[in-house]
Order: C-alpha cells, then structure tokens, then sequence
C-alpha cells in the first residue's frame, strides 16, 4: 500500500529491496537467524523509524563480517 515502507539496502554492488526485517535478513541468508534474534531483541521495526532499524542492522551485519573475517 501507500504507507509501506520501502528503503534500499546495497551488498556487494547489489541494491536489495528492504520493507522490514525479514526483507533485510533475506540479503544475508547465512545470518539469517541472528539477525531476526538481534531486530526483536531491539524491538527494530521499519514501520515505526524505518531508518534507524535499516542503519541499526547494516552495523549489526558489518561486525558479523567483521568477525568473520577475523577468524
């Protein structure tokens, strides 16, 4: 509808169409389940402050390749 939100998040070159957290958790399969954990634990919610929760998970998946990275 008119009030969805829709922001766009780049990854490796591609730009992801972003509406929620579960559209963000898409982009990054392989930290699928923390990310879902880490958005309820934060009580992210796009409808809300759609860019604070966008800016909030693309830090929270930059230490997640960070770490793994690192390893």
């Amino acid at each position: 509808g008119l009030g969805d939100v829709y922001k766009r998040q780049e990854y490796n070159g591609i730009y992801y169409p972003v509406s929620n957290n579960k559209t963000f958790a898409k982009i990054f399969p392989e930290q699928h389940k923390l990310i879902k954990r880490y958005a309820r634990k934060h009580k992210l919610n796009f409808r809300h402050d759609a860019d604070a929760s966008l800016i909030a998970l693309t830090n929270f998946c930059e230490e997640l390749i960070d770490q793994k990275q690192t390893r």
